[in-house]
């Protein structure tokens, strides 16, 4: 992942990327589990619609970059860290 390639997300998904020590990237790390907080993933996404998260996963797949979500908490169902 490089800048050019968060710039790209950044586009797709304008105030709704999370870059490492933002206070969207605490707030949204708080939420995975504790086991999962353990990761320290490179940003986190807001997507909003079923349409943003295919284009998160289409980024994600043209960047190699993986993607995970919080398990076990459906109130986050579109938080998704990559990293």
């Amino acid at each position: 992942m490089n800048a050019k390639s968060i710039a790209e997300l950044n586009q797709l998904l304008p105030e709704r990327v999370g870059l490492i020590e933002s206070p969207m990237w605490e707030a949204g790390r708080q939420v995975f589990s504790p086991v999962g907080r353990l990761r320290k993933p490179a940003m986190v996404v807001r997507p909003t619609h079923v349409q943003e998260i295919a284009k998160v996963m289409q980024w994600a797949t043209q960047t190699s970059t993986r993607v995970y979500r919080p398990f076990g908490r459906p109130q986050f169902r579109c938080l998704l860290g990559l990293e």
